[in-house]
């Protein structure tokens, strides 16, 4: 059984300047990866797409990836499963106080 955490800087595409735009931490179990996003203040929307895409592109081939987000990222995770990247599964009610958590999984 393998069991970690692990946290990375992350930059959006390796072919432009190479600034960081958030913060990557993951707890691993097994063959289950499920990552908590951070990110910088300059990160803009496009940085955070393209970075996300790329992370959960290149980690779903070895882990199954979970993600828990608030409502307000549904739009973002959406757009993940736009891309074929993702799919959601489900929601869990008052998970993160009286907000509810929605459950996506790469596919």
């Amino acid at each position: 059984m393998i069991h970690g955490v692990w946290f990375t800087l992350i930059a959006p595409v390796p072919d432009r300047d190479h600034i960081p735009v958030g913060l990557i931490g993951a707890d691993i179990e097994d063959n289950r990866l499920e990552p908590h996003f951070c990110w910088y203040p300059w990160a803009s929307p496009r940085n955070k797409v393209e970075t996300v895409l790329c992370f959960l592109n290149d980690m779903r081939r070895d882990y199954t990836v979970i993600v828990r987000s608030k409502q307000k990222d549904w739009h973002f995770f959406e757009r993940m499963c736009q891309y074929g990247i993702m799919r959601h599964c489900g929601r869990i009610f008052r998970y993160f106080g009286d907000d509810v958590a929605h459950i996506w999984q790469t596919k």
